[in-house]
């Protein structure tokens, strides 16, 4: 405490003597100076301390301060003054929240994939005759595709055993189940106050610690050695506790709205421009014919699901594609999709495609070829789940978000087919400087 009478700068060089001294000998301690400066003051003495008592202690004047070498540490409050004292009290709240408060835990249900799932499903797939659904809907591919995408996931769903689990945002990687039920264990021998077995408990549980952080370090060893440099990075975030700040302002309707418009606003011009160009009575240049080595096919491209389906997807073409592709290319295909890529709206997963290509391969090559053939693609497959990705850490305008689209697999698989004929075509007349 300072009295009014004393010397503020003699106070104050005593203070940093002090500070020092403790500063040279903890440099990472904690160091807390609180008091009634009176008219004395730490600001220039130690500039980089924090002072944060920032409403009044006496009448209208801040007498009692409190600095620490923290930055955003404490914010204060005013209480009512102790007894007979004539200085308010303080009350101090630290400012950082802990994560766990901060983001609730997440209840998902995630599917437990085995060898011995993904037996049952290939069996699930064998025994299907596909022809009979197939002869069903005949040539129309909308319903056809809606059927068969049902149907795998019917599969899936009463195939593959599914759990829910409980995702906190505090968990380290190497937390696993058995140290949860440990961890469990220690508590209710800390309640039962038998002092043998919390030890024999808490031995158990620095065992499995040790066991589940080498088995962490072991995994990113390998990912490291295999080049895998995007999970060794996930796994490098997760450990330091780094995570990009939420800014999405809000997930209301009218925002969503908001974003679908401006996403769509180049289709939607397009659209206007085309009805106008068809109402008036200006000519237009005739397009050239199709000949049997082009390949026609509807125009592809993200749309939301609230949006008015294309006219494209309504009407049949013309003209049909010659080209026609075999079960062993669909079946090469579906092999090659990466199984950690996220479903489209059909929701089937590319786990499931890539584990039963050879069971998927023969009706996946008759609808391929239903489509290329009618020179149609299903609306599903033109459907894509949008998710804005903000360019920024804190965009301020719709401009501010990159859109995202997960589109299906398998229409992700026919364009690879599809570009692999088309290449063939073009390569000749492609430069070979060329490398988009």
């Amino acid at each position: 405490m300072s009295p009014p009478s004393a010397n503020a700068d003699a106070a104050c060089d005593s203070l940093h003597s002090v500070v020092s001294r403790l500063q040279t000998q903890s440099p990472r301690a904690l160091l807390v100076i609180s008091g009634d400066f009176n008219h004395a003051s730490l600001d220039s003495t130690l500039p980089t301390f924090n002072q944060y008592v920032t409403c009044p202690t006496r009448d209208n004047k801040t007498l009692d301060l409190l600095y620490a070498n923290a930055e955003e540490a404490y914010s204060s409050s005013p209480l009512p003054p102790l007894g007979r004292s004539d200085h308010n009290l303080v009350h101090l709240v630290p400012v950082y929240e802990p994560l766990v408060r901060r983001e609730p835990p997440a209840t998902r249900t995630v599917q437990r994939w085995s060898e011995e799932s993904e037996e049952a499903l290939k069996d699930c797939f064998e025994s299907t005759v596909w022809e009979v659904i197939c002869d069903d809907h005949g040539e129309d591919i909308d319903s056809l595709t809606t059927c068969i995408t049902d149907y795998i996931n019917f599969c899936v769903d009463n195939t593959v055993p599914t759990r829910t689990v409980r995702c906190f945002s505090n968990n380290k990687p190497w937390i696993t189940p058995e140290i949860k039920a440990v961890l469990k264990q220690k508590r209710r021998a800390f309640k039962s106050k038998d002092k043998e077995e919390l030890k024999r408990v808490q031995r158990e549980l620095r065992g499995l610690i040790r066991n589940g952080k080498d088995s962490n370090r072991q995994k990113m060893e390998n990912q490291l050695q295999q080049n895998n440099v995007g999970e060794v990075w996930r796994g490098l975030k997760t450990i330091s506790g780094h995570k990009h700040q939420n800014a999405l302002p809000g997930r209301d309707v009218k925002w969503a709205n908001e974003l679908n418009h401006f996403f769509n606003r180049f289709d939607s011009s397009m659209r206007q421009s085309s009805t106008s160009a068809a109402d008036s009575p200006t000519p237009t240049a005739a397009v050239p014919p199709l000949t049997p080595q082009t390949l026609h096919t509807s125009s592809i491209h993200p749309a939301h699901p609230s949006s008015p389906p294309t006219t494209a997807s309504n009407t049949h073409s013309t003209q049909g594609s010659s080209l026609s592709l075999s079960t062993t290319q669909v079946r090469r295909e579906l092999r090659r999709i990466k199984v950690k890529k996220a479903a489209g709206p059909d929701g089937i997963s590319s786990r499931v495609v890539r584990s039963c290509a050879d069971q998927l391969c023969g009706v996946m090559e008759h609808l391929f070829n239903l489509s290329l053939r009618l020179g149609r693609v299903p609306q599903l497959w033109k459907t894509s789940c949008v998710v804005p990705v903000p360019k920024t850490s804190r965009p301020k305008d719709l401009n501010g978000y990159r859109p995202v689209a997960l589109t299906s697999h398998l229409m992700k698989t026919l364009e690879r087919l599809v570009l692999a004929q088309l290449l063939r075509l073009v390569s000749s007349s492609l430069d070979p400087l060329q490398f988009a």
